[in-house]
């Protein structure tokens, strides 16, 4: 068996300690902010997909997603969302100063290329049209 020893308080001495209890949750709290401020992390994965199939023109779709590290200091989903917009912006920026000229000149070979198909096909077209009245005519 221990042997405890009991205090007794008045009312103004419990109220005292009470307080004091308060300010030291709320410097803790002032304290935690500032480290979350300090070294508050979180993961933001980034995946960067470019679709350049053969004779396609090329598209650039970034996908951010945002994980809390730890469920301490969660962040909302509008905020979630503002850091993905945020990233999917500066990352097609990013593509477009360093390589926006290769993707136009390529988009824009794929369209020409496309532009020549639908012509070569109509003379074509045109042709066996051609040829066809030609076979009426000489069989009339």
């Amino acid at each position: 068996m221990s042997i405890r020893k009991v205090v007794q308080l008045d009312e103004y001495d419990y109220n005292e300690l009470v307080k004091m209890a308060s300010l030291k949750e709320k410097q803790i709290e002032k304290q935690a902010q500032k480290l979350y401020e300090k070294k508050g992390t979180y993961r933001i994965d980034i995946r960067l997909e470019i679709r350049d199939y053969y004779n396609e023109t090329i598209e650039i779709a970034p996908y951010t997603n945002v994980n809390n590290w730890d469920e301490k200091f969660p962040i909302s989903d509008a905020d979630k969302r503002k850091i993905i917009n945020y990233f999917n912006e500066r990352i097609l920026l990013v593509m477009k100063r360093k390589f926006g000229k290769q993707i136009e000149d390529k988009n824009l070979y794929v369209d020409k290329l496309r532009q020549l198909k639908i012509v070569k096909t109509a003379f074509i077209g045109l042709t066996i049209a051609g040829w066809a009245i030609a076979l009426l005519v000489s069989l009339l």
